[in-house]
């Protein structure tokens, strides 16, 4: 038993099954795979953020608003003098992170639902009927603003299905969209705008998310499919109207300057002379910066309502992509990212609209995967050739050579191209083949030995 176990064919199938092994779950979705994975490109990513800009400005319904203007949702014609005001001082575009799914209930005409059945109310009712409704003031707003992006989300199965307006439809050769048809994120119910207040926007976009498997949101999707047809993200959306306009499409189609190596994503989205790097499953790897309330990159949602603050709030929307949402508590919509563990929603849009605008993207292309698996290949059948000819502490040596240049590799591959290579796992496996391969050639040796000594004692 002894013989069979030190017998160097047996640690050589040993070996080989455990390379092969670890090649195999190299690509695995296993949530301990993932855990690895992720774990390096969070970390990456907080110790190399994306530069800030100044192209995207956050309009924030924070608390100091609520106070001056009472609880959310505001009138529909506060919200029309928002637009109003940001569409006069230049804006380039105007995307509401949420939904008004619901009549405004303070408008004039339910007010008046509510009067007494009383002869001498007739008089009053008549006037307030004759007042205009707040949700028709808002959507002649935003049809004069002619920039304005609504938003779509998830709906409730319980309510009746409508489909969200596609206000252009995005172009793709049919086998392509056959494919993103499956593969992008799907919905089924979406909760929408208002169809009259949809009708009058110039762009309608989803701002559906689904996190990774422990709840951090890594990449979001740019198309979405309801099994009919795709629809553009919020944010896709947002760059579309800012960098055409109404009549502007957005193009999907295969890397023309993909070759069989190189590493990079199979598709592209177009818009104008932008490109966005995407597989079929329309997704982006989010390459995030921190956005801090207390500066340019935030403003308070009051300052555009009130006129004396006019002259200071210009210059930080003219020409901006102006994304209206909310910091203040119970109406935040909070995120975990690689960044922060609790991070406004809205932050989500304006990081993807900021790195679109700088052509800096994450790529995690599937020639990476074969790229993970192929290093560990190579790098633990080394392990195991050398584990026969050199002793512990060279083999430690290069172990640890390798799995350092395996770190740096990848940290340089982020740095200077934007790519997520992961050097844990392979790491991790290259010291365990190191490790086995080298408690197998002590056992060898020391079988040996035995051997040895034995015959040695024979002969005596």
């Amino acid at each position: 038993m002894i013989r069979f176990l030190t017998h160097r064919w047996f640690h050589f199938l040993v070996l080989a099954g455990l390379l092969l092994a670890s090649v195999y779950y190299s690509n695995s979705g296993h949530h301990w795979r993932n855990e690895m994975r992720y774990l390096v490109f969070d970390s990456l990513n907080r110790m190399y953020p994306r530069e800030p800009t100044d192209t995207v400005v956050i309009v924030d319904v924070d608390d100091e608003s609520l106070k001056r203007y009472g609880q959310w949702p505001w009138p529909r014609t506060v919200i029309a003098d928002m637009v109003s005001a940001l569409t006069d001082m230049g804006a380039r575009v105007i995307a509401f992170d949420g939904v008004l799914a619901e009549p405004d209930r303070s408008s004039p005409r339910f007010i008046a639902q509510n009067l007494p059945e009383d002869t001498r109310f007739e008089v009053l009712r008549k006037d307030i009927l004759a007042l205009p409704d707040h949700d028709t003031v808002l959507a002649e707003t935003i049809k004069a603003s002619g920039i304005f992006v609504s938003g779509f989300t998830y709906g409730s199965y319980t309510q009746a299905p409508r489909k969200p307006r596609l206000t252009k439809q995005i172009l793709i050769r049919p086998e392509d969209g056959t494919r993103f048809l499956t593969d992008a994120e799907t919905f089924r119910v979406a909760a929408t705008f208002l169809p009259e207040l949809e009708d009058a926007s110039a762009g309608n976009g989803s701002f559906m998310a689904s996190p990774d498997q422990d709840g951090i949101l890594r990449r979001t999707g740019m198309v979405f499919s309801n099994g009919q047809a795709l629809y553009p993200s919020l944010s896709l959306e947002a760059l579309r109207v800012a960098l055409g306009d109404r009549k502007t499409s957005v193009k999907i189609g295969r890397n023309p300057d993909l070759q069989l190596h190189d590493i990079d994503t199979n598709y592209r989205i177009v818009i104008g002379d932008r490109t966005i790097p995407v597989e079929s499953n329309g997704q982006l790897w989010v390459y995030y910066r921190k956005f801090d309330e207390r500066s340019d990159d935030y403003l308070s949602a009051f300052k555009l309502l009130d006129s004396a603050f006019s002259e200071s709030v210009k210059p930080r929307v003219e020409g901006k992509i102006v994304l209206i949402g909310s910091s203040a508590e119970g109406l935040k919509d909070l995120r975990s990212t690689a960044l922060e563990r609790f991070q406004p929603g809205v932050e989500i849009h304006a990081n993807v609209i900021e790195q679109v605008l700088q052509g800096r993207y994450l790529l995690r292309p599937d020639v990476t995967v074969i790229a993970e698996a192929s290093f560990i290949l190579v790098a633990g059948f080394l392990m195991i050739i050398l584990a026969l000819f050199v002793n512990v502490i060279v083999l430690a040596l290069v172990c640890f050579s390798i799995i350092g240049v395996a770190f740096v590799g990848s940290v340089s591959a982020y740095v200077d191209h934007g790519l997520l290579l992961d050097p844990f796992y392979p790491s991790v496996c290259v010291f365990l083949i190191s490790i086995i391969s080298t408690l197998f050639t002590y056992m060898k040796v020391e079988e040996e030995r035995r051997q040895v000594r034995s015959a040695f004692s024979h002969y005596i």
